[in-house]
This record gives C-alpha cells, structure tokens and sequence, in this order.
C-alpha cells in the first residue's frame, strides 16, 4: 500500500511539473520576441467564433476583422497587414459595384510575406488603365475555388469585367477540398476542419483530433505543447482523425495522373466562368505552381514519398502542372502559367511563397493579359454601339 501510495504521489508531482514547465513555454511562445531571426507571429486578422468551426456569411467567406491593422513576421519577412470595410487586405474602401477586376486566391494572392504594394495584384493595378479599379478579395490559409463560387453566388452586385483567380497547385486541388464541406444546390459552406482562436490566428479545430487529444488539449498544457510540436513534424498523422489539415497531394494527382473532370475545385471554376459569363465578364486562372519545379527545396504539400522523384517529375510530361493546364484548355477556360518566367530567386529561401520579385513578374504578366481582354472587350462593345446605330 505505501508502494502504491508513494506511486501515485510521484505520478501526481510528475504531472504537476509537466503542466506547469509546459505552460511556462507556451506562455514563453506566446510573447513577442526581440530578435526577428527568431520571432514567429502569426497573423492574427480574422474573428473569433466560438463554435467549433468557420461560420461563412454572405459578405465574407472567412470571418476578418474589418479596418484593422496586424504585425506578421517569420524569420524572413516582416510586413503590416491592414484591412479595410470589408475586412480585405487593402488600404482603401471596396465598392462591388465598381470593380472592374478582381482577384481571389489564397495566401499567394494575398501576399505571403509581401507588403500590400508589392502583391501582384497591386503590380497590375499600375500597368493597366488608371481608370480601370481592381480588387483583390483574396484570403490566407485555406481559401479555394469553391470558396470564390459561393462568395460571387451571393454577392450579386459584384460584376467585374475580368476576373483573375490564383489556383495554388499545393493544396487548392486536394487538401483544401477536404477542409471544405459545400453544398452548390443550397449555397451551404461550411469550414469544420479550422476554427479562429481568441487571438484571431486561423488554427486548427480541437475536434478534428484523435481520442483522447481532443478532450485534453483543452485542459492540458502539456497536450497543447505535444500537439503544437507533432504539428510541424511528419507524425502529424498520429493526432488527427480522418483528415490532416493541410496535409500533401495525393501521389496521382501529383504525377499528373487523376481524373481532374471529378476534382471539385475545378468543378468550381466551371462554374464560376457560367456566373461570370452571365454577368458578361472573363475569367482567366493563374496556375501557380509549387516551388519545387524552380529549385532543390523543401515543400510542404508533396508526398515525402515523391521527393526522390522530383526531378523526375518536373522534367516529364506527366506531372500536376501539366495535367491541370491541358485539362484547363480542354474545358475552355483561358489561364496563365507563368513556369517560364518564374525562377529560383523569386521564391523565399526557406518559404514556399513568391518574394517581391515573383510577384513583379507575374504581375506585368497579369498586366498583359487583362489589357488585352480589356481591348477585346471595348473593339467588341463598339462593334455592338456601330450595329445599333
């Protein structure tokens, strides 16, 4: 009896000491630190909920705080995030009615780790006619084509002449899929997977772990600290049910090898380009494509069983960038890929994003194209004007 008693008070001690070392660090994480090469703060724009998932609305997809302004800094950025009325990464109000290009996309659209004039959206705002208002409702973490369907299915007003939509081939086509649940008949969006914590930083949902993480991270520190290392490692496997967020392509779609007519992201952009078709404008698909095909790199959206073959795979015909240009051109849907024009350099050493130098030559790419449209556009409604009369 002293034997198990002498036990349970080491267990009881032991626990103790792992709560309060681990609230210790956490708390430590948590607060801002002077040296920049070391400080990690996440983006904290978006609104707290208190339910267990996202809950969309018909004015935002993702819930932002509006006319708000946020510190993001990693190891090799450090950039001012300022929100407007509609809780988008701009400087000025935005007016549906009077956008006449707009863009949308995820954390590339919106300028990971580049000040706001630096995106490439704004870089094509410059070249084109001044006359000419662009908008970029573009979201970080998270945001694919069924999330821009749904936004334009319910924002009526927003009619623009030329819209440019950014499809990462990281996790737009497969993993972002299954962090959505959409229902097209009904209009229904739903974002379980992630949730907004108190902060405002986009995070993981508790209920999305595995017994019995999901009831103890909410009481234990320890857990929480577990969780948050298991996260950026390759056993995130081990504390998430059903779906990792986040989580690397399937090795078909990676070799350029799935059935992309049944891929609901695409699915989406063929209706986009009907809603837009109706409201007598273009879409035009940015393919980016992950940095891997530039450089000898880490990237977190292909399968580690696939990075011996990388070369392999950017070298021949049958790859993820490939497959989704032909199919693209297959269902007559006008794109850019701009693999010729990128290069190494233009990526962040360590960041999977574009610098400030990718995001200047995509934009003058852009640029080109919306002019060209624009051009057509006008030559055709003169047309029209000339036959009337």
């Amino acid at each position: 009896m002293k034997r198990i008693i002498n036990t349970i008070i080491f267990l009881i001690v032991t626990l103790f000491l792992l709560e309060l070392i681990s609230f210790l660090i956490l708390q430590a994480h948590r607060s801002p630190i002077s040296n920049k090469e070391n400080n990690n703060l996440p983006l904290d724009i978006f609104k707290f909920q208190k339910k267990g998932e996202i809950i969309s609305n018909q004015k935002a997809v993702l819930p932002c705080k509006e006319n708000f302004q946020s510190s993001w800094s990693n190891r090799e950025f450090s950039v001012r995030v300022k929100t407007n009325n509609l809780g988008l990464r701009s400087e000025r109000k935005t007016d549906l009615q009077k956008t006449d290009v707009a863009f949308f996309g995820d954390s590339f659209t919106f300028g990971h780790g580049v000040e706001k004039e630096e995106r490439f959206s704004e870089i094509v705002e410059k070249k084109i006619n001044p006359k000419i208002k662009s908008d970029n409702f573009s979201y970080i973490n998270g945001y694919q084509p069924e999330h821009y369907e749904y936004y334009l299915r319910n924002n009526t007003n927003l009619s623009p002449n030329v819209t440019i939509i950014g499809l990462y081939l990281g996790n737009d086509l497969c993993s972002d899929i299954k962090d959505t649940y959409y229902n097209r008949d009904s209009n229904h969006l739903r974002i379980l997977s992630r949730r907004i914590s108190p902060e405002g930083a986009m995070i993981n949902n508790r209920n999305f772990y595995k017994f019995p993480i999901n009831h103890l991270i909410k009481r234990s520190y320890f857990t929480k600290l577990l969780v948050m290392n298991l996260n950026k490692g390759g056993l995130r496997h081990l504390i998430f049910r059903n779906h990792i967020p986040n989580s690397p392509n399937n090795e078909l779609l990676e070799k350029g090898k799935e059935d992309l007519s049944q891929n609901r992201a695409i699915q989406s952009l063929v209706e986009i380009k009907k809603i837009l078709h109706r409201r007598n404008g273009s879409l035009v698909v940015l393919i980016i494509p992950q940095n891997y095909f530039f450089k000898k790199c880490s990237n977190p959206h292909i399968s580690q069983k696939l990075v011996p073959e990388i070369k392999k795979l950017v070298n021949g015909q049958n790859n993820i960038l490939n497959n989704v240009c032909s199919h693209l051109k297959e269902i007559d849907i006008d794109y850019i890929n701009p693999v010729n024009i990128l290069k190494s350099e233009m990526y962040f050493k360590l960041d999977a994003h574009w610098n400030p130098l990718g995001h200047n030559v995509v934009g003058t790419e852009i640029a080109k194209k919306i002019n060209h449209i624009l051009n057509k556009q006008s030559l055709r409604d003169s047309t029209v004007i000339v036959k009337h009369i």
